[in-house]
């Protein structure tokens, strides 16, 4: 979109993404929010825009996950480290990987529900994950023998059979399901690896609590303006009476932690920059400086100058 002179800023605005995270690729964001945003970009730019966005080589641009691909020897390596990785890049999805006579079957879900556009585009990215892993093992064609995923509601799977080949066929339980031959996975790549790199594993669900996942997504959706219990909770696939029944049980609420972010972001702006104490108040969602000041003492018992 970018290439094209296409405003990607502001159809990440209307998922609720911050405009930055072109530039920030490790940044968490709420996997729904995420989604949404690639089935609409679908829309305008394409149901196969997920092969055309993940080629063979482009492996570079996907953060932590891209290096720990590159860092691999083979096809099956590659797939070990993702699968060890996975963990760390997202908390709601599953991957398995089942043994067979001379294959190997490798099987992916969300566990949230999403409607097919998005399953599509997803699970459609998720191949060509795996068609690029496969890829420069020198043989003339390595893609997955069997892929099984849901197709487009208006446009099929037809359009995939250019990226994928002909084995494409639909999936009716939301699951993506691809066969993996063990001759191209124990293949040496004709590259040279990044070589055999350690990596630390750290779930980015943390402790699986509400708490924590709220934690994570809240400063990306501040940057945006103030946040609203209805939209984040809508993230959450639940309901705001659901959300803050949860937040609840695990002692605390959405103000709470609206409010627990504000005063880490407020003092670390008024110790650590030299910005007005009114741009700040604004950038933190306070309709006026004297608020922030009202809050500043109810934090600190000071003021915000005394701060600095």
């Amino acid at each position: 979109m970018r290439e094209r002179g296409l405003s990607w800023k502001a159809r990440l605005r209307d998922v609720g993404l911050p405009e930055t995270l072109l530039f920030e690729r490790e940044r968490p964001i709420p996997l729904l929010a995420g989604t949404r945003f690639v089935a609409n970009a679908s829309e305008t730019e394409g149901p196969d825009i997920s092969c055309r966005v993940l080629t063979d080589t482009s492996f570079a641009q996907l953060a932590t996950l891209g290096r720990v691909v590159i860092g691999a020897r083979t096809p099956r390596e590659a797939f070990g480290n993702m699968m060890r990785f996975y963990p760390q890049h997202s908390s709601h999805e599953q991957i398995v990987v089942l043994p067979s006579d001379g294959t190997e079957t490798m099987r992916h879900r969300f566990l949230v529900n999403l409607d097919d556009t998005a399953l599509h585009v997803c699970h459609q990215y998720v191949a060509a994950l795996v068609r690029a892993v496969m890829a420069d093992t020198g043989l003339a064609d390595s893609r997955p023998p069997f892929v099984q995923l849901t197709p487009h509601p208006t446009y099929g799977l037809d359009h995939l059979h250019k990226y994928l080949g002909k084995a494409v066929s639909p999936a009716v339980d939301g699951t993506l399901t691809m066969t993996l031959d063990n001759q191209v996975l124990d293949r040496a790549y004709l590259r040279r690896s990044l070589g055999r790199k350690a990596f630390e594993i750290t779930p980015i669900c943390g402790d699986g609590s509400l708490t924590y996942a709220l934690r994570t997504i809240l400063p990306g959706i501040l940057d945006q303006g103030p946040a609203h219990i209805a939209e984040i909770a809508a993230l959450a696939g639940t309901s705001p009476r659901s959300f803050q029944r949860q937040l609840a049980a695990e002692n605390t609420s959405f103000s709470k932690e609206v409010d627990r972010l504000r005063r880490e972001q407020a003092l670390n702006r008024l110790k650590h920059s030299g910005d007005n104490v009114g741009d700040i108040a604004a950038d933190l969602g306070y309709s006026e400086q004297s608020s922030l000041t009202r809050a500043m003492r109810r934090w600190t018992s000071k003021p915000p100058r005394q701060m600095r």
